[in-house]
């Protein structure tokens, strides 16, 4: 199986609990936290560049907790 046919998703604790542990940690609600499109893809990002490296290094903290699955 390559990349393509593969995704990493969160299963301990699921996306949404991960999403609200990290707000929780940086005092945020959803409300503050801005987004924008990605350029040249589609999906959003944060704006705030400081809180995506914060976002991505406690996402790899929870790495454990992720499973590979086939699309």
């Amino acid at each position: 199986m390559n990349k393509t046919e593969a995704q990493a998703i969160h299963v301990i604790p699921n996306r949404a609990v991960l999403h609200a542990q990290f707000l929780a940690q940086e005092g945020l609600t959803v409300d503050e936290v801005k987004l924008e499109p990605v350029p040249g893809a589609s999906g959003k990002r944060l704006v705030d560049r400081e809180l995506a490296a914060r976002w991505r290094a406690f996402q790899q903290s929870q790495l454990d907790g992720m499973r590979i699955a086939k699309l």
